[in-house]
């Protein structure tokens, strides 16, 4: 975990000023007791040194505003899927980290309730943030459209830097091949925007934000998940998978967001015992700004450690004013998810 930053040291000019100060109040002392007629000197104009002009730290700022109709219009989605399209809604804290980068990930899904976009394609997402929050790596995976396997259905990226800007097109399909040509449709109408749009900003590291160092296996432990998933609980997705989409992988590589997910070791005393399913944490450092919005859904309630909360069934998510998590306990849940919330926040401000 970042630890808290030092004290700032004095920057040059107030030094300069101080040092001013202290002449000038050394020299109304002198000229007080100065014999009459005695000349003073003053300071030559000339060798005074200018002040360094700090450079200003920039805003942060979401790409487009936050404006999804700015990524891609109506026009834009009817001209690459040919059918009417409405906005997919995302619950919980998934967009947290991206949106503390700058990012901003719109999706889209057919108007049907039931429908596609096109032959296999359930959604059309558009990602972009700040190309230097994008690791080398995945940069280059991007380049050139490729699909990651989750489950039954896999999701598809084609990402380009415009400008200092990484615009990522995807879709959620349940094909293994991806579709290039709407891809590259996306990805072309969409950074055609780009120059004209607010550019995104990350928002600099500050103040106490959590170190997303520890693994999922480590921070299971410290949470004593055994209380909560029996002994031999299973690290990652349901039977371990840990596979995680392009976009998850770029918000965790940047420190912005982590995610674990344990779940009990079915088949074995213990796990068949277990009070809780699946077990998601999301973890988003320095997500505090952003914590109205990610409290918006559920009840307020307040945790033993005075953090702010919301609980919407299963799922509860906690801001303390810098950092922001999410638990997710499954729907097997019979237990309380803010009791595994209050641990979170102890843990994670234990290991700063």
């Amino acid at each position: 975990m970042m630890p808290p930053p030092a004290p700032r040291p004095r920057s040059r000019r107030s030094l300069v000023i101080a040092a001013a100060m202290a002449a000038a109040l050394a020299f109304a002392g002198c000229a007080s007791t100065a014999p009459p007629g005695t000349a003073t000197s003053t300071p030559s104009a000339s060798t005074a040194q200018p002040s360094p002009t700090p450079t200003p730290t920039p805003e942060h700022t979401i790409a487009f505003g936050g404006d999804c109709s700015a990524v891609l219009s109506d026009d834009d989605l009817a001209a690459i899927v040919g059918v009417e399209t409405r906005p997919r809604e995302y619950v919980g804290t998934a967009d947290v980290g991206l949106r503390t980068l700058g990012g901003i990930e719109c999706a889209w899904q057919a108007a049907e309730d039931i429908g596609y976009l096109a032959d296999g394609i359930y959604s059309l997402i558009v990602v972009v943030l700040p190309t230097a929050s994008v690791s080398a790596d995945l940069r280059a995976e991007a380049s050139t459209a490729a699909c990651i396997r989750i489950y039954d259905g896999a999701t598809c990226t084609l990402g380009a830097d415009v400008g200092g800007v990484w615009v990522a097109a995807q879709v959620d399909q349940f094909g293994d091949e991806p579709p290039t040509a709407l891809l590259q449709s996306t990805l072309d109408t969409a950074s055609a925007h780009v120059p004209g749009a607010i550019a995104p900003v990350a928002l600099p590291a500050t103040g106490p934000w959590w170190s997303l160092g520890a693994t999922c296996e480590e921070l299971g432990e410290r949470l004593g998940l055994a209380d909560f998933l029996g002994e031999g609980y299973v690290t990652g997705w349901w039977e371990g998978d840990p596979t995680l989409a392009w976009t998850y992988r770029v918000v965790r590589d940047a420190g912005a967001t982590a995610s674990c997910h344990w779940n009990p070791n079915y088949g074995s005393a213990a796990g068949d015992a277990a009070v809780y399913g699946l077990t998601s944490l999301t973890l988003s450092p320095g997500a505090g700004w952003d914590q109205e919005r990610v409290l918006s859904r559920g009840q307020r309630v307040e945790l033993p450690g005075g953090q702010s909360a919301a609980v919407d069934e299963e799922v509860a998510v906690g801001a303390d004013g810098v950092n922001v998590a999410s638990v997710s306990a499954g729907q097997r849940s019979g237990g309380d998810p803010t009791e595994l919330l209050s641990r979170v926040f102890e843990v994670m401000d234990g290991m700063r």
